[in-house]
């Protein structure tokens, strides 16, 4: 018996350590005989639908199976595959929890309609979710679901999204000058031992009217003459924060 049709027999009628030397089959066809076999297990299914090199009616045929309708973590593995095909990925999508949806919402090896949808799922659950999960999310989240949470009050919940490895520089501009910002936020950035130090955060930060002038005055030093001038000239800067421009022109004889 030549060893394609032993495999396609042990596919059909193997048992489960039979299987797992097949779960890596290149032959389609074999692997569709595993997953109709009866002694395939949920493990072995899962390992499957982790499978890059896979056709995507097989995922799909995996997705229809009764055997695995309760199994959280191949409605996972399908929905972190990029082959399984859209339409099944949306559909497990809504089941999924808060903390995989977020790293799918990162995951750059699936398709962007998938991690849109992903974040438009946490997005929707974010105003009714714990302060201990929002925490923890913040740690796992990018871009405008980031800049959600930094529209919260909690200081521990600001510090997290501060500290998030994902958050960028041109987020932070968006908070700033979002016209949802707290006090707090502000306060942080100018404290923040990353954030505190860029340059053009420090000179974001002198327009908002929510920077508290003790603040401003430690920056004003750092900025460059030129730009002194503009902010000085600038109607988007608060009239109780130019005369302490106007000084700090005075003191370098700009005035």
């Amino acid at each position: 018996m030549s060893s394609i049709n032993e495999d396609m027999r042990l596919a059909s009628t193997g048992g489960v350590e039979e299987l797992k030397r097949l779960l890596h089959t290149p032959d389609m066809a074999v692997l569709s005989a595993v997953l109709l076999n009866r002694n395939l297990t949920k493990e072995l299914a899962v390992i499957i639908a982790k499978r890059k090199s896979i056709d995507s009616d097989l995922l799909d045929t995996l997705s229809h199976d009764r055997r695995w309708k309760s199994s959280y973590p191949l409605k996972l593995a399908l929905c972190t595959n990029p082959r399984t095909p859209m339409k099944t990925a949306l559909t497990f999508l809504k089941e999924l929890r808060i903390f995989d949806l977020a790293d799918l919402s990162r995951n750059h090896f699936i398709p962007v309609t998938l991690r849109k949808k992903a974040e438009a799922v946490i997005a929707e659950k974010l105003p009714t979710l714990p302060l201990g999960i929002k925490k923890n999310l913040a740690r796992r989240i990018a871009g405008e679901l980031l800049l959600k949470l930094l529209q919260e009050e909690d200081g521990e919940l600001l510090t997290n999204c501060l500290n998030s490895p994902s958050l960028t520089e041109g987020d932070l501009f968006k908070a700033i000058n979002s016209p949802r910002v707290k006090p707090r936020l502000i306060k942080l950035i100018l404290s923040h031992p990353k954030w505190s130090y860029r340059y053009d955060l420090r000179y974001t930060l002198i327009r908002n009217n929510l920077t508290p002038l003790a603040q401003i005055t430690e920056i004003l030093p750092d900025i460059k003459t030129n730009d002194l001038k503009l902010l000085y000239k600038d109607p988007k800067v608060p009239k109780s924060t130019k005369p302490f421009i106007h000084s700090e022109l005075y003191l370098r004889r700009e005035v």
